[in-house]
């Protein structure tokens, strides 16, 4: 599926898809926004390269063409400084952003018709808790409504077991690829049927 830019709405942010009706995103609420103009997608590119050339220098965060089929959140402090994002891209012509190092079990969800979904580019400047869980609540939600099967997730291994815990599945502990960073990274799938009840209890929602 390839979706193009997040359009506003006044029930909600809908995304265009080329082949199948509108899909609805449900409003998410603040203090998280989602995207909806080239303008906020600067201030997410800008705050990506800041935080991911310290870590990942090897990572291009500035011409991502993955924006462009993608729900991208961001929060912002009180004085209007944006302070946090992700980014939920959805499966397309020109596939997700780890594509090329995923393990050989992504592309056996595709054979079973799974709509995959990819969530990253997730940054929490200052490390709050409760917006943390915000954004994996907004991400929940934002998946059903695109009725995503599989949230994929490239990650470091020292968050392998918190993500287990939310009902996640590791297919690679080493995925081979670092981005000139410390660590190698993570590849967990989320089946949201299979989300689990510390998910919901940790997130402060309801299924």
């Amino acid at each position: 599926m390839a979706y193009s830019h997040v359009l506003p709405q006044a029930t909600g942010a809908t995304l265009v898809e080329k082949n199948i009706p509108n899909l609805i995103i449900s409003p998410i609420p603040p203090p998280i926004q989602v995207v909806e103009n080239h303008e906020e997608l600067r201030k997410v590119r800008e705050l990506r390269a800041a935080v991911y050339q310290k870590i990942y220098p090897a990572l291009d965060v500035h011409d991502d063409p993955h924006d462009e089929s993608a729900v991208i959140l961001y929060s912002e402090d009180c004085n209007g400084r944006l302070i946090s994002t992700a980014r939920l891209a959805v499966d397309g012509a020109i596939g997700l952003p780890e594509d090329s190092y995923f393990p050989p079990e992504v592309n056996n969800y595709r054979r079973q018709g799974k709509c995959l979904l990819e969530l990253g580019r997730l940054i929490n400047q200052g490390g709050d808790k409760q917006l943390l869980k915000a954004y994996f609540w907004a991400i929940y939600n934002t998946a059903q409504d695109l009725e995503g099967d599989v949230i994929l997730m490239a990650i470091k291994p020292k968050d392998i077991s918190f993500y287990q815990r939310l009902g996640a599945t590791l297919l690679a502990a080493d995925m081979g690829v670092t981005y000139g960073g410390k660590h190698t990274l993570a590849c967990l799938a989320w089946e949201i049927k299979h989300t689990k009840k510390f998910f919901f209890d940790w997130a402060g929602g309801e299924k």
